[in-house]
């Protein structure tokens, strides 16, 4: 016989129920929780190494699906118009 799930359709709309309800209380409680996880060394070596993979994944599709328009980044330099026409 297989196990119930928990995370059903309906569970998952009542925790966003609560969510949308508690608003202040489940924020605090979001950033009470990650602080105490930043806390434990392992916690963050796992966590820096998954967003820095993600980062790079999200970085290669981002190449792959805009090509060579990324290759002109940034504002183009001034450079001073340096003609001999205007020199003289």
């Amino acid at each position: 016989m297989e196990a119930k799930k928990y995370y059903t359709p309906a569970v998952k709309k009542a925790i966003l129920v609560y969510r949308a309800k508690h608003q202040e209380e489940y924020n605090e409680y979001q950033r009470d929780h990650y602080a105490k996880m930043k806390e434990d060394e392992e916690w963050r070596k796992t966590f820096n190494d998954k967003c820095r993979e993600a980062n790079q994944r999200h970085r290669e599709n981002k190449r792959k699906l805009l090509g060579d328009a990324l290759k002109g980044r940034g504002r183009p330099r001034k450079v001073a118009n340096t003609s001999l026409e205007q020199i003289e």
